[in-house]
């Protein structure tokens, strides 16, 4: 009976010592990954719990039970991690510095096991104060997939576990940028952690991926770990809170001139006027309106003024656009439905513009009528089999219960399926919900204010246009019609005049109206409208700005409302501009910006005085004659001007014909980069036919063609280029037909993610490449000769070049193809037919990822050992014959296609 005492005795102090170790434990961790990271915490912020032993002890039942109960089916695609034991104990040894260091693990790709490094990802404790943690996944360059090096695995954070990858297929479906993303059963060491969220990096493979230049993408984050101390919260009142993602290659790394000028702009056109026209230009209405219409097809401003700021700057649009992260998309009973969640004050700012509400509102119906939010969750729906089995085996349910502060009943299995169900529902009734607020009867009044002074009150979020005054019958119609802006009863300068049209007895106003909007509401608001002498009315309609529906306003309601915000005004769409010609000669003193478009008669000469550029915004006519050639040079021999550009859709259908340009080097205008003497930005079906171009200077271009599409560049003569004579990025369907391209300094023709026709041009005598084809292009040379280049064609990163009935004539190196930049993973590719290469080396190579292929091609002299990745076959048909091996003629039913493709007829 002593002995049995004192066992139970012995028990009973084991268990206490345990539990005091264990308790001990436990607030050392909660120190340790909570209080030393900016005063975080981990189980404590769970509402009422404040039991951490008991969390402990329900999430290790957890995960004994669900292992003994296990179910191997088929869930979700399992991705296979294998990371020792000892480095996932180190990852939280040394806090903060350890969560950033990269550790040694393995990948299983296919069976096979890849090197790899980790490490945890996220500022937050909930990504890696828990044995379940995010993790961000580094490849090898050579082992990229899909062209991402970088894979963030995150642990669900909110109720219904598929938030992240739901919230980023709406926003893809919107076309606003976010990464790509998938549901995974992530495996640790063949031990199964459950559901995680697959994220691709956001970085300079996200850009290259979007089709955007390599150029500043920033991350603002001023919350958990990565808040910086003992300065202002706000992202938009201080560039140095932003870090970059990628950078701008040609600017150094810690140059930061763009955002000071971007939110300098913002900070500004809280008050000016003349800077808010600038920052539409900069951040531009359609970009943002898609991005907060996104935002509201979600219900959450998940970008504020201190979280979640993901930016990039485009130097080569002069642009800033939003990029979504971290989209939590819950549908909560508990919060109300809203039109607007600006989320932060720049966003704030623009929903006070008319111009952005009408916009986004008009993007937000148009993704409604195409179904968005129906499309996406019945695609979301067909995962859920896969999600429910891996789900099952997920030993981490409490974990993702305490961790997040949510509702008990979600650690069961039966409380996700009604969590899924609700979440479904909720999703339809806000898609009805939209749809109903965009297309109801807008809330309109007005009445006679004095003799010619109507007053309209719209108290409703959707816009109103045309605004039917009915008159009576035997009054005579107004003269005029003005909005009374400074309201003070009489028209002044300052007000603006609205145009107006007659039907019958009726005058139907031009312009679209709206209610002020602040905050994420809006508000009623009063416009006076003043007409000539007098005015006798007795009814008003109005349509509905979005569905165009026709509504009666109410009379004398007794409603009023506040006075318009200053940029609140009523959109009237601008008429046909007004061809503007310039003289036959002229000298710009200084850079000159065209809104209007813009004619250039045969034979005008234009001097240019250093480092001055002309920029055209709208059309442009320069159409010179043989005899009559327009003429651009620098006004000081020696001293270079800046460029001439065309930049924006409104140019597109430009044409410049017979035109000398000389001398011109760069600019920098309105934040935007223009590298060559004449630059075509974001513009398409363009002609440029008998231009004439040499001596370019400072620049790496003599014509950039950038963001375009339909460019014709007919018999170009470009001469003497400091670096690329023609550079295509991000372009596709250009042609060069004719002409020649001759001692350039560097590229004759540069391709970088583009797709190009070059046909009877002769290209001569380039410092670097003739023709240098890169980074995921596609190029077909037809009926062209490249003589005395020091490389003849380059083909690279994943790009494929077509030669066809061309010469390759005393090149130093006639063919390259190789690998050189790993985000591509793939070298380059060439296939040449029915050409003549001659030189005395006749020098072709590719490296081990690359391949050319030469069919029906006379070669002089003839290579007879090529390496492997070269294959020459100098009879098609013949080798066909002889080696029964017909699989090359892919190659030559290819160039079928591509001849097609471009709409050239093989026997031409």
């Amino acid at each position: 009976m002593y002995f049995h005492r004192i066992y139970f005795l012995l028990i009973a102090l084991a268990i206490s010592v345990a539990l005091i170790i264990g308790g001990i434990n436990l607030i050392y961790n909660e120190f340790n990954v909570g209080y030393r990271m900016n005063f975080q915490s981990t189980f404590t912020l769970v509402g009422k719990e404040r039991n951490l032993l008991k969390a402990w002890a329900v999430c290790q039942y957890e995960k004994l039970f669900r292992t003994l109960f296990n179910t191997n089916e088929s869930g979700l695609p399992p991705v296979h991690i294998y990371v020792p034991e000892k480095v996932q104990k180190s990852l939280i040894q040394d806090i903060p510095v350890s969560l950033k260091q990269w550790r040694k693990a393995y990948i299983k790709d296919d069976g096979r096991f890849n090197r790899i490094e980790v490490r945890t990802r996220g500022d937050n404790t909930t990504h890696w104060g828990y044995e379940k943690k995010s993790w961000r996944v580094k490849r090898k360059k050579q082992q990229v997939v899909n062209r991402v090096r970088k894979l963030d695995y995150i642990v669900p954070r909110t109720k219904n576990i598929f938030d992240w990858h739901l919230g980023c297929r709406i926003a893809h479906m919107a076309g606003v940028l976010a990464p790509d993303t998938r549901l995974v059963e992530l495996f640790i060491n063949d031990m199964s952690y459950g559901v995680y969220n697959e994220s691709e990096f956001l970085g300079e493979s996200f850009l290259r991926n979007n089709n955007i230049m390599p150029v500043n993408f920033y991350k603002g984050e001023q919350e958990n770990a990565e808040r910086k101390l003992m300065v202002d919260m706000y992202l938009f009142n201080n560039p140095a809170l932003w870090k970059k993602l990628s950078y701008f290659n040609l600017l150094p790394e810690n140059d930061y001139s763009d955002m000071e000028y971007f939110i300098n702009l913002v900070k500004c056109s809280e008050t000016s006027e003349r800077c808010f026209e600038k920052l539409k230009m900069v951040c531009r209405i359609e970009d943002w309106a898609r991005f907060s219409a996104f935002q509201t097809l979600i219900q959450y401003s998940h970008s504020s003024d201190h979280h979640n700021g993901r930016l990039i700057l485009d130097p080569w649009k002069g642009s800033v656009i939003p990029v979504v992260t971290d989209p939590s998309v819950v549908y909560s009973e508990d919060e109300e439905l809203k039109l607007d969640l600006p989320g932060n004050s720049f966003l704030g700012l623009y929903h006070m513009s008319s111009e952005f509400i009408l916009e986004k509102y008009k993007i937000l119906n148009s993704l409604l009528m195409n179904d968005i939010l129906t499309n996406a969750a019945s695609e979301q729906k067909t995962i859920l089999p896969s999600l429910r089995k891996t789900w099952a085996r997920d030993k981490y349910h409490n974990q993702f219960v305490y961790s997040n502060m949510l509702d008990r009943g979600l650690a069961y299995d039966n409380g996700m399926e009604v969590e899924w169900k609700r979440f479904f529902k909720r999703m339809e009734f806000l898609d009805e919900w939209l749809r109903n607020e965009l297309s109801k009867n807008p809330s309109v009044s007005w009445y006679k204010k004095s003799k010619n002074i109507v007053s309209v009150v719209i108290d409703s979020a959707v816009p109103v246009d045309k605004l039917t005054f009915f008159m009576q019958p035997t009054e005579p119609m107004p003269t005029s019609v003005f909005w009374d802006v400074d309201g003070n009863g009489v028209v002044t300068v300052d007000d603006i005049e609205i145009p107006y049209t007659f039907d019958d007895n009726r005058i139907i106003l031009m312009a679209t109206w709206g209610a002020n909007h602040r905050n994420g509401k809006h508000y009623p608001t009063q416009f006076n409208i003043i007409y000539g002498e007098r005015c006798a009315i007795e009814a008003l309609t109005v349509n509905n700005a979005i569905t165009g529906e026709e509504f009666n306003a109410l009379r004398d309601s007794g409603k009023k409302g506040m006075s318009p915000h200053r940029l609140n005004r009523p959109i009237i769409e601008s008429g046909t501009k007004v061809l503007k010609e310039l003289p036959k000669s002229m000298t710009i003193e200084k850079t000159m910006v065209f809104s209007d478009p813009v004619r250039i008669h045969p034979g005008t000469t234009i001097k240019m005085k250093p480092q001055t550029s002309l920029i055209f915004r709208e059309k442009l006519f320069a159409e010179g004659t043989e005899d009559c050639p327009i003429v651009i040079t620098a006004s000081q021999p020696g001293n270079p001007w800046g460029v001439i550009a065309l930049h924006g859709k409104s140019t597109s259908n430009s044409k410049l014909s017979c035109l000398s340009i000389d001398s011109g080097s760069e600019s920098f205008v309105d934040n935007v980069r223009y590298s060559a003497m004449l630059s075509l930005h974001e513009t398409s079906n363009v002609k440029l036919i008998n231009i004439k171009m040499k001596n370019s200077y400072k620049s790496d271009d003599m014509l950039h063609i950038i963001y375009s599409q339909d460019i014709d560049i007919i018999n170009p003569l470009l001469e003497n280029a400091l670096g690329d004579a023609i550079d295509i990025d991000m372009s596709s369907f250009v042609t060069i037909n004719g002409g020649k391209i001759y001692s350039s300094g560097n590229d004759g023709v540069d391709l970088m993610s583009s797709s190009a026709l070059i046909r009877n041009v002769q290209i001569l005598s380039s410092g670097d490449k003739g023709v240098s084809v890169g980074e995921a292009s596609d190029a077909l040379i037809f009926k062209s000769s490249l003589n005395g280049n020091v490389t003849g064609i380059a083909s690279k990163d994943d790009s494929m070049v077509t030669v066809i009935d061309s010469m390759l004539n005393n090149n130093k190196k006639q063919v390259e193809a190789y690998y050189k930049n790993w985000r591509y993973g793939k070298g380059g590719r060439v296939l040449i037919d029915s050409s003549v290469l001659s030189a005395e080396s006749n020098d072709i190579f590719a490296d081990e990822r690359s391949m050319v292929n030469i069919l029906n091609s006379e070669i002089n002299p003839q290579i007879y050992k090529p390496k492997e990745t070269v294959k020459i076959e100098y009879s098609l048909e013949r080798s066909v014959k002889e080696k029964g091996d017909s699989s090359l003629r892919i190659y030559k039913e290819s160039s079928k296609d591509l001849l097609h493709k471009w709409g050239i007829s093989e026997n031409k």
